[in-house]
């Protein structure tokens, strides 16, 4: 240890001074004060930041989970041959891994106790579960499986709250304008819904004026994860909803999955240049771009306003340095006139400050991991499960982001040491002595 370290660590250690010992102990508790600001500062930060990392997960795991990484639709009538895309769209694009054909229409859902508007989603059982995750998220009964007779279906959580359905109970699916031209309208809502109707007169020659009404059986309900999907969708198989609307063989979408759902929008985007319309693909984050958008603005202005604390504990380290020089300021004046050079006294107070910064930095860092392991393993703040999917806070640690935010802090406290760093170091010995 040289010269400068061993004084840095006598001004931080020794606090005992015979002549002013009150002054020392003062010093001393604005120091800890000081850096039990800044700690706090950055357990805020790291703990915001996870929790913000934990819902973006849930949310992607969520959407992944249902659509799978892409979906592939017809903005037009559905495909009368999807069989044909079953085997081409892995065979020429090798980073697919799955393909799931279905069938969508808008419709209503009515029962003896309520009314709600859904989308009913026909889908391909023997490939869903190599796509999504539906089958765990099913809280009653099971999936609807072939049947042949009653069409089964599977409502979401808060579709079945709106008709106050249970598993055993029936529900009627109402279309106002059956058709396949209603169908292919349907289809290209899928991608945009402020498109404008049709002429009446050209509606009125294409379109069925009269519903279809059918009966559907409910089998289970499933909580998707997500309050937009679980008040919307309802699910049947998709061989006995092509039959009650009259699509036999027909699909107007596909749910594919990738190996890497990061580089989805890679495959999304050279999908759309081997089709063309009617078809169209989007991937998962093209389809919630919003919803990511802002999760990243909110946690970037979190943590704008989260960094006012560590702005604060820096003026502290200021404060402190300032009354560090005032208590130190005779052994200071002795050592400059003894021969200590302007740069040794900017490293000795720069080292202090340094220290203090790095004391608060680690102590953040402990206490932000503790208290993301509690959230983790205990529930402090209960959400509610029916708006969020979720019932207690989220953690996802993200190592280069913790790294980031520390050497953010220690950067952001280096700056502050320097101004009383370079002000006692230009301090001439006789100032330091002059009342002695």
């Amino acid at each position: 240890m040289n010269i400068v370290s061993k004084i840095a660590s006598r001004f931080v250690f020794d606090r005992k001074d015979d002549e002013d010992p009150i002054a020392s102990g003062f010093v001393s508790f604005i120091s800890a004060i000081s850096v039990t600001g800044l700690a706090l500062g950055v357990t805020a930060l790291l703990v915001v930041t996870s929790v913000m990392n934990g819902f973006e997960r849930e949310m992607k795991s969520a959407l992944t989970a249902f659509h799978g990484h892409i979906l592939l639709f017809s903005r037009a009538e559905p495909l009368a041959d999807p069989e044909k895309f079953l085997g081409e769209i892995p065979k020429n694009f090798p980073d697919v891994t799955a393909v799931s054909p279905y069938l969508y229409v808008e419709a209503m859902l009515s029962s003896a106790k309520g009314v709600a508007g859904a989308v009913i989603e026909g889908v391909h059982r023997p490939t869903l579960d190599s796509v999504s995750q539906i089958a765990r998220k099913v809280v009653a009964g099971r999936l609807p499986e072939p049947h042949g007779g009653d069409v089964e279906v599977a409502l979401g959580f808060e579709v079945a709250r709106k008709l106050k359905a249970s598993v055993g109970d029936t529900v009627v699916l109402t279309i106002p304008f059956a058709g396949k031209s209603s169908s292919g309208r349907q289809a290209a809502k899928k991608e945009s819904r402020q498109e404008a109707d049709s002429p009446s007169s050209e509606r009125e020659g294409s379109v069925n004026a009269t519903p279809l009404v059918r009966r559907l059986k409910v089998v289970g309900i499933v909580r998707l994860g997500m309050y937009d999907y679980d008040v919307k969708y309802a699910l049947a198989e998709i061989g006995d909803l092509q039959k009650a609307l009259d699509l036999s063989g027909r699909a107007n979408a596909f749910k594919i999955l990738t190996k890497d759902a990061r580089k989805s929008i890679a495959t999304a985007n050279a999908m759309n240049e081997r089709y063309a319309y009617p078809m169209r693909a989007r991937d998962w984050s093209s389809l919630n771009r919003n919803l990511f958008y802002a999760i990243e603005l909110e946690k970037v202005v979190i943590s704008i306003i989260l960094m006012a604390i560590v702005l604060v504990a820096s003026f502290n380290i200021i404060s402190t340095l300032m009354m560090l020089v005032h208590d130190k300021k005779r052994q200071i004046a002795m050592l400059k006139a003894l021969g200590f050079r302007a740069r040794q006294t900017l490293s000795v107070f720069l080292i202090v400050g340094m220290g203090m910064t790095v004391l608060g930095v680690v102590l953040g860092l402990g206490l932000g991991r503790a208290l993301c392991a509690l959230l983790s393993w205990k529930s402090i703040i209960d959400l509610p499960a029916d708006v969020y999917g979720l019932s207690r806070l989220p953690v996802e640690i993200r190592i280069s982001e913790w790294a980031l935010i520390c050497a953010m802090v220690i950067v952001l406290a280096a700056f502050s040491t320097l101004w009383p760093s370079i002000r006692v170091s230009r301090q001439r010995p006789v100032e330091g002595l002059h009342h002695e």
